[in-house]
């Protein structure tokens, strides 16, 4: 965390475990590709998209590389979405779940990590 302009300067990365398998709907290998997109639906960034990650082919629990920069003060709620699409080579992408977030409570948690669930599986995050 850096701070900027009486603003702090977050890095958030993303990954998921036990997605449900979308599978055999894009690919005829039958397991999902998911990528995540990730925008901000509230504070002074509300409607910013962050951007997406690359997709991980046929894998359910991926562990994303792309790192994404976010700057707000800490004072404020700022909200973030992360919705996570099955890639689908050319063909229009699928939904495979979301997840939303206040950004403060993940970056100022005991190791700075958060969950929820996506989907319809009980162990899926």
């Amino acid at each position: 965390m850096v701070a900027i302009a009486g603003r702090d300067r977050y890095q958030l990365t993303l990954h998921a475990e036990n997605l449900p398998n979308q599978g055999g709907r894009c690919f005829s290998i039958g397991k999902s590709s998911p990528y995540a997109i990730i925008k901000v639906t509230s504070g002074s960034n509300k409607g910013l998209t962050l951007g997406e990650t690359e997709p991980i082919l046929h894998e359910l629990s991926p562990e994303w590389t792309k790192t994404f920069f976010l700057e707000f003060s800490s004072s404020e709620v700022t909200n973030l979405e992360v919705t996570v699409m099955d890639y689908c080579n050319g063909d229009e992408p699928k939904w495979i779940g979301e997840a939303n977030f206040e950004a403060t409570s993940v970056f100022q948690s005991p190791g700075r990590t958060s969950s929820d669930q996506i989907g319809r599986s009980d162990n899926s995050k």
